[in-house]
């Protein structure tokens, strides 16, 4: 019995030790898995904090835009041969399904005959207006471009693409033109304009916004007139499409040159005029006349789009530029006409008179054009914080709104057509023209 025992005893004594045995197993696989899991644990949270404070980053970064070239395009072209390209900003929030594309401004090769013509544009290739070798990775935001709800109501959360310029045209031309064995001009401004569109479908999902604002400056406005209707055409009904010209709306009181626009127009062509962005044009056998097909104040009747126009009645490049009016001078970036005789002045007062008639009667023609203009001395106001949103430049006066505001009414009510010219003359907006005009601030 005491055998029995004993053995009952050393097999219950062997099971008990396998048993514990086996439940350290267990335990120190439960406390490796735990620990294993534990570890995993933290590593999510980790790399998700990561990517957090990265998104947060980007986010961020002073509402910089990022520089993306179009080299898969191998058509598009800067005056020099190097790719032409925009800088781009996700938009958030609701702004995410809408785009603003905004066209760089900067005057045109210009000359009283060809050769100074390509002179001209053979200067633009070695500068930042011709070629992208000069521009940098990234891009601050200011005005329409501004991350800001408070600067920028408008787009503040949009998808942000600024089009840099380096054509020489207008974003017009599919020509090129060899100077040399070792230099070659090219006037690529449609091909860069196309695969501009072409890279925004493929690669941002364009064809899908709900709404799309092409907007410009200057010659950038010029550009965005003449291919809003063309970007209208590529984008399915469901997208609102809506154009804004900022001083790219010339009016004709007499300083337009119909040759040197002539000129323009064949060498971007290469005299193939029937390319001539919009087409059909009925100008373009008319060497007189040529001039009016690239023009918006000729060819403002064939938008369809919600379109705005801002510009000034005293517009700065018109007047100096283009006027030869010397008397205009600076303070602190404001212009004033303090010196100003009584024949400049005549060419001045000429110019408000023609700029408010012509707005006038193309808010009667086209019930899908929205005005705004202001009776004081400028050129752009989308892209600069005091012509703006700054409440120094505002119309009608006395009690009128800024560009910001106008901007910010067309997006709300984008069929609703909407008027704001200021019908007062220099210096009678007081608030854009009080800053320099007095005797005390002689320039």
């Amino acid at each position: 019995m005491q055998n029995l025992n004993r053995i009952f005893i050393n097999l219950f004594s062997v099971q008990f030790d396998f048993l514990l045995q086996k439940r350290k197993v267990y335990l120190i696989k439960y406390r490796f898995e735990f620990k294993m899991k534990t570890k995993l644990k933290i590593l999510c949270l980790l790399l998700i904090a990561i990517q957090l404070f990265t998104y947060t980053q980007c986010q961020s970064d002073d509402g910089l835009l990022k520089l993306i070239l179009l080299q898969d395009y191998q058509n598009a072209r800067c005056l020099d041969g190097t790719s032409p390209g925009f800088y781009f900003r996700e938009g958030q929030g609701e702004g995410r399904n809408n785009f603003m594309i905004h066209l760089q401004g900067g005057a045109w090769c210009q000359g009283s005959n060809e050769e100074e013509i390509i002179d001209s544009c053979l200067q633009r290739s070695k500068t930042s207006l011709g070629s992208s070798s000069f521009w940098p990775q990234n891009m601050t935001n200011s005005a329409n471009l501004d991350q800001s709800i408070t600067k920028n109501p408008a787009f503040y959360n949009w998808n942000v693409i600024f089009v840099n310029y380096c054509d020489g045209f207008a974003y017009q031309g599919n020509s090129q033109r060899e100077l040399n064995s070792t230099t070659t001009l090219y006037f690529r401004g449609k091909e860069n304009m196309i695969a501009l569109f072409n890279y925004l479908q493929k690669n941002m999902n364009i064809t899908n916004a709900n709404r799309i604002v092409l907007s410009g400056s200057s010659a950038g406005g010029i550009g965005a007139t003449n291919w809003s209707q063309y970007l209208r055409s590529l984008m399915p009904q469901k997208v609102l499409v809506q154009l804004i010209s900022d001083s790219g709306f010339f009016v004709d009181d007499g300083w337009f040159n119909p040759k040197m626009w002539q000129l323009q127009m064949d060498i971007a062509y290469n005299k193939q005029r029937k390319e001539i962005i919009p087409l059909n044009c009925q100008y373009l056998k008319d060497d007189t006349q040529l001039y009016k097909c690239i023009q918006p104040v000729y060819n403002y009747y064939q938008l369809e789009i919600p379109s705005l126009f801002l510009l000034s009645s005293y517009d700065t490049y018109v007047l100096a530029i283009q006027k030869q009016v010397k008397c205009l001078k600076t303070k602190n970036g404001f212009y004033s006409f303090y010196n100003c005789n009584d024949q400049q002045w005549k060419l001045i007062e000429e110019l408000r008179t023609k700029t408010i008639q012509t707005l006038q009667q193309v808010f009667v023609d086209k019930k899908n054009i929205s005005v705004w203009t202001v009776s004081c001395i400028n050129h752009m106001f989308e892209l600069d914080y005091p012509f703006y949103n700054s409440g120094l430049f505002t119309s009608p006066y006395p009690n009128g709104v800024t560009a910001s505001e106008s901007i910010v009414q067309f997006l709300r009510e984008p069929f609703s057509q909407k008027q704001y010219i200021d019908m007062s003359a220099y210096p009678e907006n007081e608030k854009c023209s009080y800053l320099v005009t007095s005797k005390s601030s002689q320039l």
